[in-house]
């Protein structure tokens, strides 16, 4: 499934941004004009929490292609001097793989994400209900998930999500993007952006609601929180709970209606 194929199926548009961090000797102002020099859809380069942790972030769009092509082709660039591990150094946070869905209306390109909660939260209730079966997309491998096993703050560890500032949560819901925190640095983004995808779709279509905001830092809710896999073994056994989404269909075939009232599925057959 691409994001044009989704697209084509509902009457507003959806967007993807990546937000990827990774560590390196070099000073910021190399990486700001390397981006400056050979890229477009990369917006900008930032410090990060860590001693020599940096983020590139993208422009929203829904140009999957030149989207993966541009992050792949900046880690080939920095290839010998950055470090794109999940958890280089366990007393120093761990680079993530951010992702940013918005909304946008199709004729004017506007974002309306914040018009749309009731299709936001089914977003969200797509990213919670499917998270822990995409673990192995998100951590590929062993060393994966030091990353969640020796946590800083940021690192999500549990199925929820929150709003705006709270950056403990697996999933952010800002002014004007859902962000998706799960995915460490390591991780194959075409693979990351194919699961994100694919739970867009499972839960606007089965309009999954999810479970109520997480308010208070994530590492404090153990108790009341489901849990993400925290080995790469554990994350195997959770792998097959929804068969790569094979089999899994979608139980609406009446719509859901934007702000506008219009309805945006017409008819839901879609298999994951």
């Amino acid at each position: 499934m691409t994001l044009a194929t989704l697209n084509e199926r509902f009457n507003f548009g959806i967007k993807l941004g990546i937000e990827l961090e990774f560590y390196s000797s070099e000073k910021i102002e190399f990486f700001k004009e390397l981006v400056s020099q050979h890229f477009g859809l990369i917006e900008g380069v930032a410090e990060e929490r860590g001693d020599g942790q940096y983020e590139i972030s993208t422009l929203p769009t829904d140009n999957i292609s030149l989207l993966l092509n541009e992050i792949n082709n900046f880690k080939s660039l920095v290839r010998g001097i950055a470090d794109f591990s999940a958890k280089l150094r366990l007393d120093q946070p761990g680079s993530a793989l951010h992702v940013h869905v918005s909304l946008h209306d199709k004729e004017s390109q506007k974002n309306i994400t914040r018009l749309e909660p009731k299709l936001r939260s089914f977003i969200v209730g797509g990213f919670c209900h499917l998270m822990r079966s995409s673990m192995l997309c998100f951590a590929p491998s062993i060393e994966s998930y030091r990353r969640f096993q020796y946590y800083d703050k940021f690192t999500p560890r549990f199925i929820n999500w929150g709003f705006e500032e709270n950056k403990t949560n697996a999933v952010r819901v800002t002014y004007d993007t859902i962000e998706h925190r799960v995915a460490g640095a390591d991780a194959v983004p075409s693979k990351v952006l194919g699961q994100i995808m694919r739970a867009i779709e499972y839960g606007i279509c089965n309009e999954v609601v999810p479970k109520a905001p997480n308010f208070g830092e994530s590492q404090y809710a153990e108790a009341f929180q489901d849990r993400l896999p925290l080995s790469y073994s554990e994350a195997i056994i959770h792998g097959g709970e929804h068969g790569c989404f094979e089999g899994v269909m979608c139980m609406n075939s009446v719509g859901i209606q934007n702000h506008a009232g219009d309805v945006g599925v017409g008819k839901c057959l879609c298999r994951h």
